[in-house]
């Protein structure tokens, strides 16, 4: 049996039609394989296994804008056009010492070919816990020029663990409620200043 680095293998499977999207990611993290560790926000420290991770498919070919709010599988994360496929825990793809599998499945109007998906890690946050991130959390982010829903037939595509480590802030980003809510306010306010000076 051939021993690769390859710290983790993700398969991903397509059956789409001109409706729907089906795409199946299934990840396999092989014990024994070193593979590079992600980091935290310093650098250094390795995230802890269990730390929540997440599977965003960026449906405006834009990248990815994480926005404060709950995490709710198969739907927009706030209010960006980022479809979250789903939610998975660090032990299963990055840093664990011990084999394991974790798959999600995934059928979805939202999602077309060809657009890219990128893996978001929050530490600090546990996945079998945490269901939503608020504004101020830091976060990092991988991507590779191959993660790509695929076309009908599938593929499959390689993914090592020597992905970039780092972190940004969290925003919260206002819906359009807010900014018509604060619109008013300074509407009303004009109309109050103007009935002064006259």
């Amino acid at each position: 049996m051939n021993k690769f680095k390859i710290f983790l293998l993700g398969s991903i499977v397509s059956a789409a039609s001109s409706l729907s999207a089906q795409i199946t990611v299934t990840f396999v993290a092989t014990a024994g394989n070193a593979g590079d560790p992600l980091y935290e926000s310093d650098g250094t420290t390795e995230i802890a296994d269990g730390t929540l991770g997440l599977i965003i498919v960026d449906t405006g070919d834009d990248g990815v804008a994480l926005s404060a709010g709950n995490l709710i599988d198969e739907s927009f994360l706030g209010s960006s056009n980022d479809w979250l496929v789903g939610r998975i825990s660090s032990s299963d793809i990055f840093g664990s010492s011990v084999a394991g599998t974790s798959g999600i499945e995934v059928t979805s109007s939202d999602i077309s070919p060809e657009q890219d998906f990128y893996i978001v890690w929050l530490p600090g946050l546990v996945f079998s816990s945490d269901t939503s991130i608020s504004a101020g959390q830091k976060y990092g982010l991988s991507r590779n020029s191959n993660w790509e829903v695929p076309n009908d037939g599938g593929s499959t595509a390689g993914i090592v663990s020597n992905s970039p480590g780092g972190s940004a802030n969290l925003t919260v980003v206002p819906e359009p409620e807010a900014f018509a809510f604060l619109a008013g306010l300074l509407g009303l306010g004009l109309v109050f200043v103007r009935r002064r000076r006259s």
